[in-house]
Formats: structure tokens, sequence, C-alpha cells
């Protein structure tokens, strides 16, 4: 007996059974037979997708798996060319996440590379003339990622002139924001939480299309850092300002909920409804950029709750790890 998973299908959107989604195909009603092209193309999840997306008269989701599928792969190769290594399956499902362009945190134990998968995500990336701002709360740290990132630079053809590290201590560093203030087409920045707030004003001319930031403690710590993020991502101070109330009004309305205020509560939900749309029509007319946390304690706070409303990311919650349980069977 197959469990039977409602509005599952890829291709159709409707009921399909447990098997036909374990191989990664539509449901019986959308294609009835399996020939044997595609029995062949089981085992090749990117050719597999690839011809039902060309053959099916629906089908639905199925290119736009294609396309996920192809990148992960490419992106599979450049990560194996960069370290000697292939992808853990916690790295490939981060992975997918990047690629996505989604916002989130990374949160898990020491030793799953987090930071490799990022080091190598921002070369990949820079590849395609994009700008990548590393954030750390050491400036040792801070030298360790550059050291790794000229490492990987060299092995995948990425121009190590492009990776920059701000370091107040060395000279040799002393001038990089000068530097990547001229229309560089793709670089890294490299740099700690505290020269993001003491040199705001330089960076604040700059549009970052990835921002990692490896602690978040170290980042509030400094409470205007996370506004300082998204204004580098791309968003205005009147957005940030937008989300700021959306958070006092959340607060509000669970107060009128408890007290009971019916008619006050109706106001609240409306008004957050109202810059909720603000805040979307302003992404969807601006070119945000992305920010990963690579790794954090799951601290909220007020700062963090406007990371939510900008960049639908949740900080904290579930930790992502691989559990030592091996499956046998005699």
């Amino acid at each position: 007996m197959q469990p039977i998973y409602n509005n599952s299908c890829p291709a159709c959107g409707g009921s399909i059974d447990s098997y036909r989604l374990s191989l990664g195909l539509p449901c019986r009603k959308c294609l009835s037979k399996v020939d044997k092209r595609l029995l062949s193309s089981l085992d090749d999840r990117e050719k597999l997708t690839y011809i039902l997306a060309e053959t099916l008269e629906e089908p639905g989701d199925y290119m736009y798996i294609y396309i996920r599928e192809r990148d992960l792969k490419f992106f599979q190769e450049f990560f194996e060319n960069a370290t000697g290594f292939k992808m853990w399956s916690i790295q490939r499902t981060w992975a997918l996440r990047l690629l996505n362009h989604e916002n989130f945190a990374l949160i898990a134990p020491t030793g799953l590379g987090k930071s490799t998968l990022l080091h190598i995500y921002s070369l990949y990336i820079m590849k395609m003339n994009k700008k990548i701002y590393f954030i750390t709360p050491t400036i040792e740290l801070a030298k360790q990622t550059y050291n790794r990132l000229i490492y990987y630079a060299e092995k995948t053809n990425n121009d190590p002139d492009t990776i920059f590290i701000y370091d107040s201590r060395k000279s040799l560093h002393k001038k990089s924001l000068e530097v990547i203030n001229n229309d560089l087409e793709g670089f890294i920045f490299i740099s700690t939480s505290s020269l993001l707030a003491r040199r705001f004003n330089d960076l604040s001319q700059l549009r970052f299309d990835l921002v990692v930031a490896d602690d978040l403690d170290a980042i509030l710590k400094r409470s205007r850092n996370v506004e300082r993020i998204l204004r580098l991502l791309g968003y205005s101070e009147d957005i940030i300002d937008t989300a700021f109330r959306i958070t006092i009004l959340k607060q509000n309305m669970l107060t009128a909920k408890i007290l009971d205020k019916k008619d006050l509560y109706e106001r609240y939900r409306i008004e957050i409804e109202e810059l909720r749309n603000k805040i979307v029509e302003y992404r969807s007319r601006n070119n945000i950029g992305q920010f990963v946390i690579a790794s954090a304690t799951g601290r909220e706070g007020m700062k963090t709750k406007i990371l939510r409303e900008t960049l639908d990311l949740e900080v904290g919650g579930v930790m992502d790890y691989v559990r030592n349980i091996i499956d046998t069977y005699m």
C-alpha cells in the first residue's frame, strides 16, 4: 500500500502516490506510462526533469526543478574543483537555498562545512560580477577567511586581486576601502563588524549582492549594524523604518488581543498589512542583495525582527545538523 499525497504532483498539482514522488515522476493521470527513455534517466535527475518539462502537456514545476538541478550540478562541479571533495548532503541542502537567493541562517555544529560552502559560493557568484561582503567578529578570523578565499580563488581561476581585507594595523590593506570604491565589476571585501560601524560612511557608497555575517552576536553588539547591513543590501532608510514600525505594531496588536480590544486589534492588523505591502513592492522594484548568517546562536531581539520583515529571515529556531545514526539491515 502506498500513501497518497494531495496537491503534490509537480505537473498538475493533484494527488500522487509516494512511489511516483520518490522517482521524481508526475502522477499517473499526467503520465500513464513510463517509456524506456524516462526509465534510463531515473538516476539523472537533471536529465529526467528536462525530458518531463519538454514532453508533458502540463509541465507545471518541472522546468523550475530542471533549472534548479542544473544550477546545483554546475555549482557542485565548481565546489569539487576548488576543494577536491564532493559536497555533503547538508551542504547540498544549503547550496540549493543559496542558489535560490534565499536569506537564511546556517545554524549547525562546527565541522559541517558552513564556512567552506560560503567561501566557494562567494567565488562562484563573483565570477558573475557580483559584489560580496564578509563580516567577521575578529581580525584574526577575517585574515583566516581572506587566506582561504585566496587559496580557493587560485584553484578556480578567480583573480586573487579582486579579494580585499581591511586591517587597520597593516598599511598593506589600509587603502582597500578606497580601492573597492572604484567601479569594480565583482569583488569580495572582508572586514570585522566593528569596521562596519566605524567606516560605514565609506561603505554606504556600495551596494552588495551578498553579505555574509560570520557571527550574529558580534553584529548585534552595535545596535545599528543590522540597519547598516540592510542599507548595503539596497534598502532605503524609509523602508527600514517601516519594518521597525511593523515590529512595534505587532507588539501592540498582541497587547490589544490580550485585553480583548477587537477594534484596536483590527486597526493594527490592517496597518501592518499595508506596511508589509509597501516593503514587498519596494523589493519587487529594487535589486535587493542576499544576506546569510554563517554561524549563529539563535539570539533574538528587536533588530533581528527587522530582518524577518525585510528579508523573510528567521533567526534562531531549528538547528541543522547530521545525526550520528547509521541505518543497517540484516
